[in-house]
């Protein structure tokens, strides 16, 4: 393999130790297998088993070329949308081909065109039926896994998607039926492809952009307003428009004003309480309305990423000013968008202080992380060679000091916050600012850092700076990002190291962060000779004299460490020590390995010395284990000179312990009294020394065999005399540790340079300048350590040695009687020896399988090479070691049997037993948990310096890690190629036989370990379930605890999965679920109840046949074809005929599962509990494609009227679900559907008008009587036509045909349809259930009205029309019906007739014209009578009936509300209330087409605004709202018309929303009226008063008025307001001067949320002028205050939207308004301002100070000498003289209050100015003092910075106002 030297795509082969052979020919093999398998439709095993071994060829890093890439997209985004395709399968193709798809760099997006039809249908299908009926539990991946195939597969649609879906989207968008429209709206965004512009449709305009879509996108967008989900679908999509087209932005043109409308949304995702009585205020907060509608809406998950979007925006928007000689068509729109950042940044700064957090604060820290990550993205890739975006348009040098300037100080103060996600975000921005400008960023970081770490008392910001210096230690102190960077290390090194204290584990942490991620890059060599470089001869000479302390540094270092080991508390090596001192302790090990690996010989040894010392002097129980981790990452790079230090001083000592008894005493480690598992505390010398040994000889490869007779001394000596579990045990381990250190592959070293460069004299004295990362592959070189045959001879004799004896060992002690306690340990002490020996066995050679299946196509995976030690097969050592292993697998089932029948209860002897079965089984090469701890490692370190787009540019560390996971990771996929030997048939039964122990522990252990062994051997699983099933099926004759095993068992991932995968396993486990005796004990009655509820989980349809779709036939011919591979056809139709005839049979087995639930349900005495669960399950066998079973319909219809609640709730779904199934299955051949026959496709003539449109499905003044309207076409999608009209949609025409035939008819399913009809023909069973219905319900919920019952209904109407309707079911609904005083009979009438109405859509003329005649009266009745506690009920029952259906259905029920004429006389409110509310139903349900029936409504609700009762102000209210959103309606003859229009609009389309006026000279008159009959009411007094009472006419009105501006604000579409919003304003500001509570906080509440809605840009000045006016006008100051706050918030939200010369505007008026005469008025202007400069233009400041200080020159009067102050005070201009000093006062007070947390230069003389007002008269001496506390309050964090910025004079001024006089002073 060729070498490439970039690192960003180098293959991780290329360093592995041994070779990797081309593996095409094995390619070429699973292309062969793939297409056998697709063809012949073996899609769940073989294709399946062939795919997998595509993913382990694609992990292992094997070139796949694109060409084939291409080919196996193809077949698995075909399969994908295969239909009757198991759950399971679709899941596993789609992420499949996710993975081939997802990086663009490996699949141009020009060679690989997927068709978009088939997956959009299908996630269509899933929607509409999540509508219409339950979606199984197990569904849920499985959208999920198409959702993100979406996502990936988009650039490769066909070009013709984007006119289709964009197309799809225009003809449902209803802002009145939302829910429709977020589904469409979020399909739109998941299928329409940004990559590059669409082909243009021909009636496109010439001069609309390449895409197209986008204006419309913002007109609509305008159209919804205050749903997240709406506005996160469209931020999604329009920020991954702007990244895809950032080198392109002509083909978007982005328009000034869409830029602004996105800032201004941002603003208003953020959540943030503006305004000074907002927080105090809560009722007026317009938040986003919780959108919970759909189930399939879940899946979308894009909350937590909604800054990203906005952030990707925002980055991907800004380019540079072009120069002149850039053509015009290539030039970018000019849009500041890194102006309106700084705007964004600035008006929102204070919440990032960390005094000023909240629930904001971590979101827009995020925000500042992602606007952080997307620029260092951008500046990466643009910097790349294959840059595609053109010079001109790539961000500058300006633009990046720009964007830092902007981040920097709001990110700085986020770093210090208090809530830990957010200080880590911030950390995260800090770290890829850092990037961008190093120079800027450490400078001012390191000014900050430094006073924190030094100082005592702040510890959150010495914490704070201690981890953020952990983060950025990678780019400070690589020396070609940071030059500066090694100055400070020695210093940095000082300040932190002393936080290593094991009594703040947090500080320590960092401080280790810190410490190892800066020695990543730095190697700890001394550089005694001067720097002789010329270029940065200063920086250098720093640099290298801090090398020079580096000795003395790591000598304080490893001092910190080991006072960390003597104080380590008493429990830390017990498994309760906190979890927080364990992650600290393996921080400090891993900063001691990277320590010692990057030490220069000199200081290693110094470092070994000290650590030898402690090791001699020292014994500390608590850290036995730990201290010998550290002493194994001591040894480095150099393990020869450790070892020559450590292994003689274990030896001595450890004979010298032995001889003096340590470990005599028997016993196993579990038995053990002492605290840390020692036999006796006299053991811990011996412990203390074994650790350090068996430690030590970790990684030390060949060094070892110098010590050989040493090592099998040592060992001898300690296995023979230590009779203690723990020393036996750690004897051991030396052992397994030994062998393992000679045979495994590891690399060697991990420093950061390659050995070679390391030991040059050039770099030993040069270093210093070349700290940093790995920029080139070359630098990489791994030297690893590879097993030669003396080290595998050495391991081999040591197995011999000790495995040998230790078998013959067991084999007496199984002779003999294990019951004396020696014999037990001696037993755990061989088994101990034999499982350290299998370590290393299990690393010398590998077994592949050589069996041949009996399969037609072969699944026998390929052994791919990763280093095993023997490799021939008749190397003699070969074969002696495959003896051993065979023979130690016999011994283990001899032991297993000797234990199961003699020694059942022999816990220890078991516990070790399995330890060693795990070993055996599981460890070959390595253990999935030390793999998995490896990668979790890699992943982690890799994490802590990874950045995007860094083109793997880590120190050599993380390149070595990824080398060694990528070797370990070849020796796990390997796994799949382990041969099974015999042995392990009798270890699988054995291992079953513990599982079902009666010893809960011996129980756990083995089940684990056998779903592992099955995981491995995948056939065994077909041996295990019929056991475990058996043993549950007869468990009145099983030991429950055997049950209980059982059943624990089948809860293995492995085990379970396969039962829901096949159906005879299925049918299996059902039957034996359904015939399982009760058992008594609780325990396992809950596993059952477990199991049934995995049962619902995990249950899907699987599949009775299987299908090859066109596509993927070609697909596959086209790869065979390519790759010249000749096909066994013989073999394909074989294999072909084996599929069909293994899924013809699944029929008859369905069957049987189904008759074994019937048979088990119709069992006496059968427990409710254990019926409901089996009910349950048999509803879900109720499947489509197969007619529908008579005798579980049977059950069902009995079990509606069963006694048990629960059993009548389940059956009722289910005989639901029975009849929607026979009305879904009548559509097959042969049978019978009304619908399908009444249903056409219907379209508009060309000359139609669009107003004759609305006519046509419009509601009309017609006869209720349905014979009359035979001709009629109803239109029962509502959601059609509001924007505009497809070109043909499904309408209904009216059933006119009088016959006795049923309307829906499946002739499969006869018998079933007739039983039901006979069943529901019986009076006495409707009696019963009408009975049971009217009971109370469900315990939480007494009456809800049921949507499950309403279905019941709806379904048998459906079917059976009014075949049994007049007979059986209306005696009793009408008696319920009118029986007004009983609530729950009112509820079953409301649920019938909700479903009746609802069911009889497809009725003749005649039956239901007959209908009506006896429903309309009831109906009136009840409308009229229904009390308040049933109206809800009837109510929903309306509301269910005509959801989603043509209006004119329903003359009948929409007459007969309108009937109910309004009485304003009407002393009863809820009469009144009652008949609004249903009319609010209608408009809410029909909206536009019911809109010529209603206009007289408006003009009688106008008239009565002045009603005297709460609830019926509101409903008219309400009523008036709803009249007003349904003249709403654009109704544009087809999509391709709104296009035309749309693609072309003005403002970026952000204007259109304004076109839509419902101001017609009807409701202009009314409006006129009003305001003149409140003009009357106003000047209404009453008697002896002056106030406007409560109850007035003026009072009543205001208060109906509000309610219906607050509607408009809260509904969706808040623009129906917009032409008449000033007026609503205008009245709203007259009503404030009115002293009436109620009124006035209601009134404000309004104004907030008026403040609070984004209006278009062209009516935002006229409504700031309005609220100005209002100010400068109103004499009373109660209005002033109450506006100025509005005015803030509407300023806020509208920031980008306000001109300069309007901020001016404003700014001067608050300036004005600080004189006003009240003091109120003047604090809150202060205040408002103070907001409004924030957000402003600093340009207007200094005019601004020159004003206010101009106000500070005219003097106060002084009291003459006989006068008085009171004198003094009298005197006119001594107040005028005040307020306007006061003013002044204020006025600079704003100012140094709208930067509270930074010092402009004008500042400090500002500040004097007012302090020396201090001794002025009240209220200025008040608002001085606050001001200066207020500024000592915000500056007290950064005062030492601050104090820098004022001269002495100032200083001294402000002395005595900012320090607090001292108590001894």
């Amino acid at each position: 393999m060729s070498k490439p030297n970039h690192l960003s795509n180098y293959n991780v082969n290329t360093l592995l130790p041994y070779d990797i052979p081309n593996e095409k020919e094995y390619l070429k093999t699973i292309k062969e297998n793939i297409a056998l398998s697709i063809l012949s439709k073996s899609y769940t095993k073989e294709a399946q088993f062939w795919f997998k071994e595509l993913n382990r060829y694609i992990d292992l890093r094997y070139e796949l070329p694109e060409k084939d890439r291409v080919h196996f997209a193809k077949i698995t985004y075909d399969l994908s949308v295969t239909p009757k395709l198991e759950t399971s399968m679709v899941e596993f193709y789609s992420s499949f081909c996710c993975k081939l798809i997802k990086k663009k760099k490996y699949l141009k997006k020009e060679k690989l065109v997927l068709p978009w039809k088939p997956l959009y249908e299908m996630i269509k299908n899933i929607i509409i039926l999540n509508e219409k009926q339950r979606v199984l539990l197990s569904e849920g991946p499985k959208i999920n896994s198409l959702l993100r195939l979406v996502t990936y597969s988009r650039r490769y649609f066909s070009s013709d998607c984007t006119e289709e879906i964009t197309k799809e989207f225009l003809n449902k968008f209803n802002p009145h039926t939302n829910f429709h429209t977020i589904l469409s709206q979020m399909i739109f965004e998941l299928f329409i492809d940004t990559s590059k512009p669409p082909p243009k449709p021909d009636f496109i305009p010439v001069d609309a952009p390449p895409f197209y879509w986008v204006k419309p996108v913002f007109a609509l967008w305008t159209q919804m307003k205050l749903i997240e989900q709406y506005e996160l679908n469209f931020i999604n999509l329009i920020s991954r428009l702007a990244s895809d087209q950032v080198n392109t932005p002509w083909n978007v043109q982005w328009t000034e004003e869409q830029i602004c409308f996105i800032f201004s949304i941002g603003l208003n995702m953020m959540e943030l309480p503006v305004g000074t009585n907002y927080a105090s205020n809560g009722g007026g907060n317009l938040h986003y309305i919780e959108y919970r509608h759909s189930t399939f809406l879940k899946y979308k998950k894009n909350k937590k990423d909604k800054f990203k979007t906005l952030a990707r925006f925002i980055i991907n928007t800004m380019w540079p000013e072009p120069s002149d000689d850039v053509p015009n068509n290539q030039r970018p729109p000019q849009l500041n968008v890194l102006k309106k950042l700084k705007d964004m940044i600035q008006a929102v700064e204070t919440y990032f202080h960390p005094s000023n957090s909240g629930k904001w604060t971590y979101s827009m820290t995020c925000f500042l992380q992602w606007l952080a990550f997307e620029f260092l993205r951008r500046v990466r890739l643009e910097s790349t060679e294959d840059c595609k975006t053109p010079k001109h348009l790539r961000i500058t040098e300006e633009m990046k000091d720009e964007f830092v300037d902007i981040l920097k100080p709001v990110i700085f103060l986020s770093v210090f916050g208090k809530d830990n996600n957010s200080v880590v975000a911030a950390q995260n921005a800090l770290r890829n600012l850092s990037y961008i400008r190093p120079d800027i960023i450490f400078k001012e970081a390191l000014e900050r850092f430094y006073p924190a770490l030094e100082s005592l008392t702040e510890t959150h910001r010495t914490l704070s700076s201690i981890s953020s210096l952990s983060f950025m230690a990678v780019p400070m102190f690589s020396r070609d990002n940071y030059s500066e960077g090694g100055n400070h290390l020695m210093l940095l090194f000082n300040i932190i190291t002393p936080g290593i204290d094991m009594n703040d584990p947090v500080k320590t942490s960092s401080a280790l962060l810190f410490i190892s991620n800066a020695l990543k890059c730095i190697p700890l060599i001394a550089c005694e000779e001067p720097s002789s470089s010329i270029d940065n001869q200063e920086l250098d000479e720093t640099c290298r004299i801090n090398t020079t302390y580096f000795a003395g540094w790591v000598n304080i270092f490893l001092d910190r460490v080991l006072s960390i080991f003597e104080n380590l508390p008493e429990n830390f090596a017990q498994k309760r020590s906190s979890t927080t001192e364990v992650g600290m302790i393996q921080l400090l090990l891993h900063t001691c390995e990277v320590l010692f690996i990057q030490l220069s010989d000199e200081i290693h040894t110094i470092a070994l010395k000290k650590i030898e010392e402690f090791a001699r002097s020292h014994v500390i129980p608590n850290a036995t284990k730990t201290f010998g981790s550290l002493c194994s990452a001591a040894t480095g790079c150099n393990p020869d000179l450790a070892l020559s230090i450590f292994l003689p001083m274990c030896k001595n000592a450890i004979e010298f312990e032995l001889e003096h008894d340590a470990a005599s005493i028997s016993c196993l480690t579990t038995e053990s009294s002492n605290p840390f598992s020692f036999a006796t505390s006299s053991d811990s010398t011996l412990h203390w020394y074994q650790s350090i040994l068996y430690h030590v000889v970790i990684q030390a490869g060949s060094s070892l065999l110098k010590y050989k007779t040493l090592i099998i001394d040592i060992l001898k000596i300690s296995l023979e005399k230590c009779k203690s579990g723990r020393g036996y045990k750690w004897a051991g381990k030396l052992l397994s540790n030994v062998i393992q250190s000679l045979c495994k592959i590891y690399p060697l070293e991990e420093r950061n340079v390659k050995s070679e460069t390391w030991n040059s004299e050039e770099y030993q004295k040069n270093h210093y300048k070349k700290w940093g990362v790995v920029t080139q592959f070359d630098e990489i070189d791994v030297k690893w350590h590879v097993p030669n045959d003396d080290e595998i001879n050495f391991a081999i004799e040591l197995i011999d040695l000790f495995i040998t004896p230790a078998q013959e060992n067991l084999k007496k002690l199984l002779n003999n009687e294990l019951s004396t306690h020696e014999n037990v340990v001696l037993f755990n002490k061989n088994l101990n020896i034999i499982k350290n020996c299998l370590k290393g066995i299990s690393l010398l050679y590998f077994e592949q399988e050589d069996k041949k299946k009996d399969d037609l196509i072969q699944t026998i995976p390929k052994l791919l090479p990763c280093g095993f030690c023997l490799s021939d097969k008749n190397d003699p050592r070969t074969i002696h070691i495959k003896k051993i292993n065979e023979d130690i697998g016999k011994l283990l089932h001899e032991i297993s049997i000797y234990l199961l029948t003699e020694q059942k209860n022999n816990i220890e002897c078991y516990r070790i037993l399995l330890k060693v079965m795990k070993t055996y089984i599981n460890d070959h090469g390595i253990e999935k948990s030390k793999f998995e701890n490896h990668y979790r490692s890699y992943k982690y370190l890799k994490g802590l310096i990874k950045t995007v787009h860094d083109q793997r540019r880590y120190p050599r560390c993380i390149h070595v890690q990824k080398a060694f996971i990528h070797h370990i990771k070849r020796v796990r996929y390997n796994y799949t190629v382990l041969k099974k030997i015999d042995i392990y048939d009798d270890l699988l039964e054995d291992l079953f036989q513990m599982s079902i122990s009666s010893y809960a522990e011996t129980r756990k252990n083995a089940q684990v370990l056998l779903a592992q062994l099955v995981r491995t051997y995948p056939d065994y699983k077909y041996i295990i379930i019929p056991k475990i099933l058996d043993i549950i099926g007869n468990s009145s004759n099983n030991d429950p605890d055997k049950v209980k095993g059982a059943l624990y068992l089948l809860r293995q991932k492995p085990i379970l999965r396969i039962c829901f995968k096949e159906w005879n396993y299925l049918s299996k486990l059902t039957t034996t679920m359904c015939i399982a005796p009760q058992s008594e004990k609780t325990s396992i009655q809950e596993l059952f109840k477990k199991l049934f509820v995995n049962y619902a989980m995990n249950f899907s349809d699987l599949p009775m046949e299987q299908v090859l779709i066109d596509e993927t036939k070609s697909s596959v011919m086209d790869m065979v074809n390519e790759a010249g591979i000749t096909l066994n056809q013989d073999l394909i139709d074989q294999q072909y005929k084996i599929i069909d005839d293994k899924y013809s049979k699944y029929d008859s087995v369905f069957n049987d599962i189904i008759s074994i639930i019937l048979s088990t349900l119709n069992k006496n005495g059968i427990h409710w509990r254990l019926a409901t669960m089996t009910n349950s399950i048999l509803e879900m066998y109720m499947r489509e494609d197969k007619p529908v079973s008579l005798n579980a319909t049977k059950y069902f219809i009995e079990h509606t009227i069963d006694n048990l609640y629960a059993s009548r709730k389940i059956n009722i779904s289910a005989i639901s679900r029975v009849m929607n199934l026979l009305k879904l299955r009548s559509k097959l051949d042969g049978g019978r559907n009304i619908s399908k026959k009444l249903k056409i496709d219907y379209s508009f003539s060309e000359n139609i008008t669009k107003e004759e449109k609305i006519k046509f499905f419009s509601f009309d003044n017609d006869t209720d009587s349905y014979n009359d309207h035979k001709d009629i076409l109803y239109l029962d999608n509502t959601y059609i036509g509001w924007l505009c009209w497809p070109k043909s949609f499904k309408v209904y025409k009216q059933n006119s045909e009088e016959n006795d035939q049923l309307p829906y008819y499946d002739p499969t399913s006869k018998d079933t349809i007739d039983y039901i009809l006979q069943e529901f023909s019986k009076p006495d069973y409707w009696k019963q259930l009408f009975g049971y219905m009217s009971m109370e319900t469900s315990r939480s919920n007494t009456e809800a009205f049921s949507t499950s019952h309403i279905k019941f209904y709806k379904h048998i109407f459906q079917l059976f029309e009014d075949r049994f309707l007049y007979t059986c079911i209306q005696p009793t609904l009408k008696e319920y019906s009118l029986n007004f005083q009983e609530k729950h009979q009112q509820r079953v009438a409301a649920e019938v007739i909700a479903g009746l109405i609802r069911g009889s859509r497809n009725w003749s003329t005649e039956k239901l014209d007959k209908l009506w005649e006896w429903l309309k009266p009831i109906l009136k009745t009840v409308l009229q009578n229904v009390i308040q506690e049933s109206v809800d009920n009837w109510i929903s029952c309306i509301q269910y009936s005509c959801v989603n259906r043509d209006a004119r259905r329903f003359r009948p029920i929409i007459n007969i509300i309108l009937s109910e004429v309004f009485d304003p006389l009407c002393e009863s409110f809820y009469t009144e209330t009652k008949k609004l509310n249903f009319i609010s139903i209608i408009l809410n349900l029909f909206n536009w087409k019911v809109r010529d029936k209603v206009d007289n409504l408006l003009k009688f609700y106008f008239e009565n605004f002045n009603h005297p009762y709460k609830y019926v102000r509101e409903s008219l209210a309400l009523n008036i709202n709803e009249i007003i959103k349904l003249k709403w309606h654009v109704g544009e003859a087809s999509a391709e018309k709104i296009l035309i229009d749309y693609s072309v609009l003005e403002k970026g389309g952000l204007n259109e929303i304004t076109k839509f006026n419902p101001i017609t000279p009807d409701l202009q008159e009314l409006f006129d009226n009003f305001e003149k009959r409140m003009a009357t009411w106003k000047n209404e007094k009453c008697e002896n008063s002056n106030q406007v009472i409560s109850g007035s006419n003026y009072a009543n009105s205001g208060k109906t008025f509000m309610s219906w501006v607050y509607n408009s604000l809260r509904s969706l579409q808040s623009h129906i307001l917009y032409p008449y919003i000033n007026k609503m304003v205008a009245i709203l500001i007259d009503i404030l001067n009115y002293e009436d509570t109620e009124l006035q906080d209601f009134n404000i509440n309004i104004l907030h949320m008026y403040a609070q809605i984004i209006y278009p840009q062209s009516m935002v000045e006229t409504c700031i002028n309005q609220l100005l006016d209002t100010i400068s006008t109103t004499n009373s100051w109660h209005t002033k205050i109450r506006i100025l706050p509005i005015l803030q918030v509407f300023f806020f939200k509208h920031l980008f939207y306000i001109s300069s010369e309007m901020k001016d505007k404003i700014i001067n008026l608050l300036a004005q308004t600080l004189q006003d005469s009240r003091i109120e008025v003047r604090q809150l202007a202060n205040e408002t301002l103070s907001g409004i400069i924030r957000c402003s233009s600093r340009e207007s400041i200094e005019h601004l100070k020159n004003y206010f200080e101009e106000l500070l020159k005219e003097k106060l009067p002084k009291k003459s000498k006989d006068g008085t102050i009171k004198d003094l005070k009298e005197k006119p201009e001594y107040n005028k003289i005040l307020i306007k000093r006061h003013a002044g006062v204020l006025g600079l007070s704003s100012l140094v209050q709208a930067f509270p947390y930074e010092i402009p230069k004008w500042l400090p003389e500002v500040l004097c100015s007012i302090a020396l007002c201090i001794n002025n008269p009240s209220p200025i001496h008040a608002t001085v003092k606050k001001t200066c506390a207020d500024f000592k309050r915000t500056h007290q964090d950064s005062w030492h910075e601050d104090i820098q910025k004022f001269t002495d004079d100032q200083l001294s001024i402000l002395t005595d106002l900012l320090i607090s006089p001292s108590y001894y002073a």
